[in-house]
């Protein structure tokens, strides 16, 4: 290279040097200009502490004249602190002429405004950084910011670090009007908040006074953190349509008010932090706005409008903040990019970070605080001491750091921040809008801007905002009863990718069904193909699909899913049915055999024919029967059917084998077989009656089952003959085909019926005969004086529409009935005189009545044998209507396959993996369902209307009896086995109006001491219980009952009576569980386990029942007695049998534990009961014992809390 071009080289690097060298000024002092500082150079200075307070002029906002002093214009604009306490450098440099400067109030420090037109003055802009500080946790809360004329307005300025030190000036320095009367400072946990009173000075010179309506929190040596509130009269000619407003460098606004008193007589005057607009030229001016173009940062202030000339205390103010970057822009050269701040947040324009409105938080404001919460931490509140909801910020305006400004909280505008948001508004001051699809035509959360509930259809994301990606036609194909090969299409027009596919299926019925209730729980399969395989589903039943994708919509892994469809219904096709349930021989006889089973459920096809096949062992001959199954297609359970063996030989063992087939299946069921032997004779009755009393009219009989005795009767009859009667047999026909209607009218005949009982206890019972007394309707009258009488009993069973009867079994010795009869007076026998003629007419014609009705009836009965009252025209038959009135079955056969013993150890592993594959659903699904013993006593005339749902009844067999003086003992319970103790508990349903009296009678005769009630009165605007207690003493009858104390919870009530009788006095306790929902099961089980230990906490008779009943008396009832039973099994045993204790519980009540939701609790509480220990603290024993809870243990290092969370994970893995 020559000498020139090295020459070249130097001359452009000095040039270079001496354009961006800076010149370093030294120290300068407050007062110090920009004129010693050359053209074209930037130069440095260094300022000396506290010229920010000093009380030199400024002028300009950004851009400076060269006379204006330079620290207190670095600290203008934001350079430096406004409460520095040492030297701070500032670099600055010259930069073009203007004729304008723009005042404007910053942090605390005003300029003033400059024109020097037509002259070009010229000027510096400063270029060191813009001052490094964190902007706080703070908030201006300002309670009557539109306050009356001789009302005070309060300024909260609430911080979530301790600051004391916080102070309160007006936007103005001088000649202010207003006063700052007082300053209260209160610190809750980390919130601090000081509190600031402002009232309006009276009687003024209104030329020296500048009208305030800016007023500010000022915290101690933190300039970003200035806030500035706005507050002026409400009777103000002006109101802003908001109170501030926030635009960007170069942007155009428009500042608008509405006239809230006019006086159109005056003309109207803009004002700029109460002086006129003499700078600042609109680009439009109209009587309530004005519009700025091209907006510069010392176009920020105080905005007024007022009538010229006309009470100026009246003005309307707003705020306007022009952020020093362009739109989307921050930093000390609007060089860097903003986040996307949400929810009406604003990116600040020095350090970048969003400012979230009052109710948001979160980096770029995503995240929605509680209504009432504001802050960063969303832990500040309005008014702190009162209580949070949604009306908490009502009329409060809420303030924060420039360049926000000032607002309603979220989910109120209005210029008293006092209306709620319109719908499709939302956030801080109703500003932001959004279309939410939410369920059922609901709008958007006017606080959080999101949906309260679900999404539409086909609409996703937080907001429900987002919309789905369409796949084409889904299709399958069937591959076997249990599986079908699903496969779809991608759209080509999806603009997301799909990262996998989400397929849910739901059982929703079965083919062979009408009706069907279904678990909710959706089953779920994903994958990244285009084609799935589902198998283990159930055959012959109906499901539903969708297929979902899902699609990632933020970095951070987020994903949505988007229904594509509908759903498409399939149907799986037959397959073999399972084998026929519960099969056994209900009655041997010498030549038949009474078999009775329930069709398999689900049958998995349309059930077609069973086959019974037997084998006779004497013979070796085979024998095949085929049964056309001749139940309903629709059919919602499985239905018990029986069938009758005839013509069979006596005293022979026969192999009875029963399968089931499906329509259209060529394969049977496995069979199910037992061995049978018909009996050498047939049955007879071995009952023993004797007479144990007699007074008067009157014999106490005892009767005894016999060492033959058999639970396969229904009922009894108690027979009275007189021992001179010559035709029993054909009076015996008469009262074996009638039943009384109890009208009390004395037989004429030599033999009746005097009663019918339908259980008799294995230990025995007695009965009085002659009583004159109606017994579940025929009319025990008294006998007759002089004569002689034998008592009996016949037994009567019902199978297959047949009813059996026994012989008659009377007893071995006659009793005489001989008494001395009162005497009456004459009156008295004068009017016996007639109405004894009139008696023995009406029984004539009563007696005649009966003879007629049943004189084409006919019977014959033999002697120590069963006989039937017709041959049935089909042998067989569906049992569903006849076994209604078959009583106590109590065969082992029907439970004794039905058990599923569960270690303790092992019960949170089964019940996870087994409610995912509904193995559990089908442990419930086997249950026996449906009435499958008589309900006799319910189904009477007198007893249907104290039921309240016509299809559950009490069986007879474990019936309540009332012990009543009246000729009715029924009541709608049940006896109910406990753990090892039989009649534990009684199940009821829930008293109605005309049973009240009868339950506290129940309670009474059976010493009850305790009751569960597991309903509400009134749920889901329907009676489910009548209230059975009062407030004050009440009277049932012959018991007084009172009310003693009450005991709140907050998942139950305990309530304690006092009731007495003949000066007895018991104690009851009334344990009343009120959070189990109107649909479905509890949210968790802690309340429900938390409940029955409160329960158990009382001490009572150990021996007397506890009643238990909701409304029906089945479903919760149920729940809670199969959840004491199998605690304590598990207690004692260390195995819990859910399946077998249930089926128990539904031999002596009807369906009790309704539904699989129910049952799925238990399993889901005894989790908690039995796996989990017991983690509750006395709130008043917290603070001392939490430091041992965060203590580490010396072996794993691992702290209590630790491992009881690692416990949650483990056992509490199921939602509700």
């Amino acid at each position: 290279m020559d000498m020139f071009g090295i020459y070249r080289i130097l001359v452009v690097v000095l040039i270079t040097l001496s354009v961006e060298a800076e010149l370093d000024l030294g120290s300068i002092n407050c007062t110090a200009t920009a004129s010693d500082c050359p053209s074209n150079n930037t130069c440095r200075a260094y300022c000396k502490d506290y010229c920010g307070r000093n009380d030199i002029n400024i002028w300009g906002t950004g851009i400076y004249p060269y006379f204006s002093a330079l620290c207190k214009s670095a600290a203008h604009d934001l350079r430096i602190s406004f409460g520095n306490t040492s030297e701070r450098i500032i670099s600055f440099k010259k930069v073009e002429n203007r004729d304008v400067f723009y005042g404007s109030n910053r942090m605390r420090i005003n300029s003033g405004s400059y024109t020097f037109a037509p002259a070009n003055i010229s000027s510096y802009r400063f270029f060191s950084p813009y001052i490094s500080e964190s902007i706080l946790d703070i908030a201006s809360v300002h309670w009557k910011h539109l306050y009356g004329e001789e009302e005070d307005h309060v300024q909260e300025c609430i911080t979530t670090t301790k600051y004391p030190n916080i102070k309160f000036n007006t936007y103005s320095k001088k000649n202010y009007s207003s006063k700052l009367v007082a300053i209260e400072t209160i610190i809750v946990g980390d919130v601090t908040l000081t509190k600031a009173k402002w009232t309006e000075q009276k009687n003024l010179p209104s030329a020296k006074t500048k009208l305030n309506a800016g007023f500010q929190c000022i915290p101690n040596n933190y300039t970003l953190s200035i806030i500035t509130s706005l507050a002026f009269r409400k009777d103000a000619h002006f109101f802003p349509s908001k109170q501030t407003l926030t635009v960007n460098l170069n942007e155009t606004v428009a500042l608008s008010m509405l006239e809230n008193d006019p006086h159109e007589e005056h003309t109207t005057v803009w004002k700029k932090d109460s002086r006129r607009l003499k700078y600042i030229i609109p680009q439009s001016v109209s009587h309530d706005s004005i519009t700025l173009s091209n907006v510069e940062v010392g176009y920020s202030g105080i905005y007024s409008l007022e009538y010229k000339d006309y009470d100026i205390t009246k003005r309307g103010y707003v705020r306007l903040i022009v952020r020093a970057c362009p739109k989307g822009k921050y930093g000390t050269f609007c060089d860097k990019n903003c986040s996307q701040c949400m929810n009406g947040g604003i990116c600040h324009d020095i350090q970048g970070n969003c400012i979230c409105p009052p109710g948001f938080n979160g980096p770029t404001c995503e995240n929605a605080c509680a209504p009432g919460f504001f802050g960063q931490k969303c832990n500040m509140k309005c008014t702190l001491g009162s209580e949070v909801g949604n009306q908490a910020c009502k009329g409060a305006l809420i303030c924060l750091p420039d360049p926000y400004g000032c607002s309603c909280a979220a989910g109120f505008y209005g210029i008293f921040c006092d209306k709620i948001c319109q719908p499709g508004t939302y956030g801080a001051g109703c500003s932001e809008t959004r279309n939410c699809h939410c369920i059922d035509g609901k709008n958007c959360n006017p606080f959080s801007g999101v949906c309260d509930g679900e999404c539409k259809s086909n609409w996703y994301g937080k907001h429900c905002d987002e919309t789905p990606i369409n796949i084409s036609e889904i299709s399958f194909e069937s591959i076997s009863p249990f599986a079908v090969n699903l496969t779809w299409e991608e759209s080509s027009q999806s603009s997301r990718t799909v990262k996998y596919y989400v397929i849910t299926f739901q059982q929703i019925g079965w083919i062979h069904l009408c009706n069907f209730s279904f678990d909710e729980t959706l089953n779920q399969k994903n994958t990244t193909e285009t084609c799935i395989v589902l198998d283990d589903l159930e055959p012959y039943a109906i499901y539903k699909i969708n297929v979902s994708a899902m699609m990632l919509i933020s970095s951070k892994d987020e994903y949505f899913k988007n229904n594509t469809r509908s759903g498409i219904v399939l149907k799986t096709s037959a397959a073999i049915p399972p084998p026929p349930m519960y099969f056994h021989a209900y009655l041997k006889t010498a030549f038949s055999l009474y078999l009775v089973w329930a069709s398999p459920f689900p049958p998995g096809g349309l059930l077609d024919y069973y086959k019974i096949s037997y084998v006779d062992e004497k013979n070796n001959s085979f024998t095949d029967i085929i049964i056309s199954n001749t139940m309903e297609q629709c059919s919602n359970q499985s239905s018990v059917l029986c069938y009758v063996m005839r013509n069979l030989l006596p005293n022979q063992r026969y192999e009875i084998q029963l399968m089931a087939f499906n329509k259209n299946v060529s394969r049977g069921s496995e069979a199910v077989s037992i061995t049978v032997e018909t009996t050498p004779t047939d049955p007879i009755n071995d009952f023993k009656v004797s007479i144990v009393n007699r007074h008067n009219s009157e014999v106490t009989i005892q009767i005894l089952p016999g060492n033959e005795y058999i639970e396969i009767y229904s009922a009894f009859l108690i027979v009275v003959n007189e021992v001179d009667s010559k035709h029993l047999h054909h009076n015996l026909s008469y009262f074996i085909h009638s039943e009384s209607s109890c009208s009390r009218i004395p037989s004429e005949t030599n033999t009746y019926i005097a009663a019918k009982i339908f259980r008799i206890p294995e230990s025995g019972m007695q009965l009085i005969v002659g009583n004159n007394s109606c017994l579940n309707g025929y009319y025990n009258q008294p006998l007759k004086n002089g004569k002689k009488y034998r008592i009996g009993i016949i037994a009567l069973a019902e199978f297959c529409q047949e009813k059996l009867y026994s012989a008659i079994l009377f007893t071995n010795e006659t009793v005489s009935i001989n008494f001395v009869q009162a005497s009456h007076s004459e009156p008295l026998s004068i009017s016996l005189g007639f109405l004894l003629p009139l008696i023995i007419i009406i029984s004539i014609m009563v007696v005649l009545l009966y003879l007629k009705k049943f004189k084409k009836m006919k019977a014959s009965i033999m002697k120590k044998r069963f006989i039937s009252k017709k041959d049935s025209e089909s042998d067989f038959a569906v049992c569903n209507e006849a076994l209604n009135e078959m009583d106590i079955i109590e065969t082992e056969s029907i439970c004794e396959d039905l058990s599923n013993p569960i270690p303790v150890k092992e019960l949170s592993e089964f019940v996870k993996h087994n409610v995912k594959n509904n193995k559990i659903k089908k442990e419930f699904a086997s249950l026996p369902r449906g009435q499958i013993y008589p309900c006799s006593a319910a189904k009477m005339n007198n007893n249907k209307f104290k039921n309240r749902y016509g299809n559950i009844l009490p069986y007879d067999h474990s019936r309540v009896y009332l012990n009543t003086e009246d000729e009715s003992s029924y009541i709608h319970a049940n006896f109910i086995d406990g753990y090892k103790k039989s009649n534990k508990y009684i199940a009821t349903q829930g008293p109605m109006s005309n049973t009240i009296s009868d339950f506290w009678l129940m309670i009474w005769n059976e010493k009850v001491t305790k009751i569960i009630m597991i309903t509400n009165l009134v749920e889901n605007g329907k009676c489910k219980c009548e209230k059975y207690w009062t407030d004050e003493e009440a009277s049932y009858d012959n018991l007084k009952l009172s009310l003693r104390n009450v005991q709140y919870f907050a998942d139950f009530v305990i309530r304690t009576f006092s009731i007495s009788k003949s000066h007895k006095n018991r104690e009851i306790k009334q344990f009343h569980f009120t959070s189990w929902p109107d649909h479905g099961i509890p949210l968790n089980t802690t309340p429900f386990i938390n409940f029955l230990k409160k329960m158990h906490a009382y001490n009572s008779d150990c021996n007397a029942p506890i009643i238990v009943h909701c409304s029906a008396g089945i479903g919760r009832t149920g729940a809670v007695i199969l959840f004491e039973n199998s605690l304590e099994m598990g207690i004692h045993e260390d195995y819990v049998d859910l399946l077998g204790h249930l089926c128990n519980m539904r031999k002596q009540r009807m369906n009790i534990v309704e539904n699989y939701d129910q049952y799925v609790f238990v399993y889901h509480a005894l989790v908690e009961a039995l796996c989990v220990e017991n983690t509750c603290i006395v709130s008043r024993d917290f603070l001392g014992e939490y430091p041992n809870l965060i203590i580490p243990d010396g072996v794993s290092g691992t702290t209590i809390t630790e491992k009881q969370f690692q416990v949650i994970v483990k056992h509490f893995y199921f939602i509700y």
